[in-house]
């Protein structure tokens, strides 16, 4: 997963690994702070998975309702994620946890 910060808009994209979790992302997001003036906690994105044509076994152009919230300190973040129903393959949302490395861009 990338995360771009650029003219005042966060985005992360990227995708899983179509074994435990199918699809891939290009969401939106937002800053989070604690409180007024301190630097930011978290992140939080929201938008579309993409799915099929993956091995998931979903039809190519399937779409569901994904939320992404990131915590983060320099050198950990970790997260929750939110894929809505995709009745009526899965008629259940489906929630999970993430643990991300930092890594620096290459120069």
């Amino acid at each position: 997963m990338r995360i771009t910060y650029l003219k005042g808009e966060v985005r992360a994209i990227g995708s899983y690994d179509n074994k435990n979790l199918f699809g891939k992302f290009n969401v939106l997001g937002e800053v989070i702070y604690l409180s007024e003036g301190k630097e930011p906690s978290s992140l939080q994105f929201e938008g579309d998975l993409l799915l099929g044509n993956d091995g998931s076994g979903f039809p190519p152009g399937m779409k569901g309702h994904y939320v992404m919230t990131l915590s983060f300190n320099p050198s950990l973040i970790r997260g929750v994620y939110e894929v809505s129903n995709l009745a009526p393959y899965m008629p259940i949302n489906q929630y999970g946890i993430l643990d991300l490395e930092v890594i620096a861009p290459k120069k």
